[in-house]
């Protein structure tokens, strides 16, 4: 463990020189590819002076040439394993990522080595601990024309080798991972209590998993109980291969379930930074005094960063570069200026662009990430927000960050809790405007009308942006339009998402819809509507909503 932690800062005081030592290594063993050679790229410099910052929609075409079976070496040389596929649940345009051998070795390591020594430094619970793992996978995987599997990470790690020879134990069967989401989120408590004093840790990609999953604790405890008492398994759960894995765990146990406790997890391990924060407060709620950890910063793409410090809040979590996995440049948000790790400056804002060993160049994620500090030279960054999660109908921008904040103050000032909320910018009537989507937690709160009244009011306000308020008050942007949706909406957003394709672990609520079919969705949930009165020219925003 040590040895791991003193290698990965050894590396963070050479960050500059590992990272251009990277980018020269996927510069030469690629180069005889299309995309380089259509750029004369031969070295370092060339890469730099000649490579333009992409988007995904200017690859696609060649991502889908690979996927065809076009022999040429067109954005990688090395064989490609799989297509990782993205959910698309926020526009419906999926994308599909290569992967390659290379690729999954350096994530890998910083993953499962460097990541987990911070995580055993601080949270030590032995060289194989029994997780509680909320884990889920779906039967979507597709061949492309050349037979390469098109499939989610989630699919790819749980049919893997290293997943297979993994060093912790899981609570449930591999086969529970692979059902509907219903029965298998069902049956993860049911081993997970089962096996409740053998749990080190309790764990998910994403914090949304962990709340649904504890939602459901709460709503179906007394049918756990029954099942551990009895030592049959609830007639809801169909699907054969789960019942007769669960079979293996489940013995009747009446003396147990007359005491069944919260697992004896050392800490909550899940991703809760971005649009995993508004769930941060639910989770600690469920969490009680176990910790919650936030994993690191990776997308479909690579991992960026890892969390060095574990202990952090959730709230404070921030990631420093892993040097070695990829070369990462940042575009400035302020001047579009691009530079590299190096050349950083603390406060400012930059949209992560990446080049990878898979054949990824000068690409741009799409996430905003605030430079906060540095590790020696590598630097230390927090997830502001995705660039396409923005609201906006005029010159107004409104990121997911302010509109997490919007809907996190107007709630906290109402004291009113909804179970999940999401945007649109309705465009397709002048003035355009702002619609806020909620799903309410308490069944009383969907008849005060009043205080909702006041809420969509207190919202319209409460975004800041000059050309927002300039546009409220001129009226080239319409009044605010907040929309309550009946009890389970989010949940058949959820399910719409995975028939499609999505992997339930990997899903996380769309914070701004563009999707045609998923807007058809919320709207076939609307329980009633609320427009924002006139934009007054001040207002103080505690007095107005009490």
């Amino acid at each position: 463990m040590e040895a791991l932690i003193n290698e990965f800062e050894d590396m963070c005081r050479n960050a500059a020189a590992v990272q251009e030592e990277v980018l020269g290594t996927i510069v030469e063993h690629n180069a005889s590819c299309e995309f380089l050679q259509s750029y004369n790229v031969t070295d370092v410099d060339s890469f730099k002076a000649h490579v333009p910052v992409v988007g995904y929609e200017d690859i696609a075409a060649k991502i889908q040439r690979m996927a065809d079976g076009d022999p040429s070496s067109i954005l990688c040389k090395d064989p490609v394993l799989a297509f990782i596929s993205s959910s698309g649940t926020t526009t419906e345009k999926r994308k599909a990522f290569p992967l390659t051998t290379k690729s999954c070795d350096v994530k890998k390591h910083a993953l499962h080595k460097i990541g987990a020594a911070y995580l055993e430094r601080d949270f030590p619970v032995g060289s194989f601990p029994t997780a509680l793992a909320f884990m889920y996978a779906h039967p979507c995987e597709t061949l492309s024309k050349s037979g390469i599997p098109i499939m989610p990470v989630s699919n790819f790690t749980f049919t893997s080798q290293a997943y297979k020879e993994r060093p912790s134990r899981s609570t449930s069967p591999d086969e529970v991972i692979w059902g509907p989401w219903w029965e298998s989120t069902y049956c993860h408590l049911l081993c997970g209590l089962i096996q409740r004093m053998e749990v080190d840790y309790i764990t998910s990609f994403f914090a949304y998993t962990l709340v649904q999953a504890l939602n459901m604790l709460e709503a179906e405890w007394r049918s756990l109980c029954h099942d551990i008492r009895t030592g049959k398994l609830d007639e809801r759960v169909k699907d054969v291969k789960l019942r007769a894995a669960v079979a293996g765990v489940l013995h009747e146990d009446p003396d147990s379930a007359g005491f069944i406790e919260e697992p004896k997890a050392k800490y909550l391990w899940t991703v809760v930074t971005g649009g995993m924060k508004p769930y941060v407060p639910p989770l600690r709620r469920y969490a009680g005094g176990v910790h919650i950890i936030g994993r690191a910063y990776m997308g479909s793409e690579g991992v960026y960063g890892i969390n060095m410090d574990p202990a952090t809040e959730p709230e404070n979590v921030v990631f420093t570069l892993v040097p070695t996995t990829l070369y990462m440049e940042f575009l400035r948000l302020r001047d579009n200026k691009l530079v590299d790790s190096s050349n950083l400056e603390i406060g400012e804002q930059y949209e992560l662009v990446i080049t990878t060993y898979s054949g990824l160049y000068r690409y741009k994620v799409g996430d905003v990430v605030k430079v906060v500090s540095f590790f020696h030279q590598s630097p230390q960054m927090a997830f502001e927000y995705r660039t396409s999660a923005l609201l906006s109908v005029n010159l107004d921008v409104a990121s997911e960050q302010e509109l997490q904040n919007v809907v996190r103050r107007t709630c906290n000032e109402a004291n009113l809790e909804i179970v999940d909320f999401t945007s649109h910018s309705n465009v397709t009537e002048p003035p355009g405007y702002y619609v806020i989507y909620w799903e309410l937690k308490n069944k009383p709160d969907y008849s005060n009308h009043a205080l909702l009244n006041r809420c969509c009011d207190v919202l319209d306000r409460s975004f800041t942006s000059s050309t927002y308020i300039m546009g409220r008050r001129s009226g080239t942007i319409g009044p605010l339009k907040l929309v309550i949706l009946e009890r389970g909406s989010f949940g058949r957003i959820m399910e719409y998402a995975v028939s499609n394709g999505s992997a339930p672990g990997q899903y996380k609520t769309p914070r701004c819809i563009k999707s045609p079919k998923v807007l058809k969705i919320l709207e076939e949930g609307i329980v009633s509507t609320y427009r924002s009165s006139k934009y007054p020219s001040y207002y103080n925003l505690i007095q107005y909503i009490n």
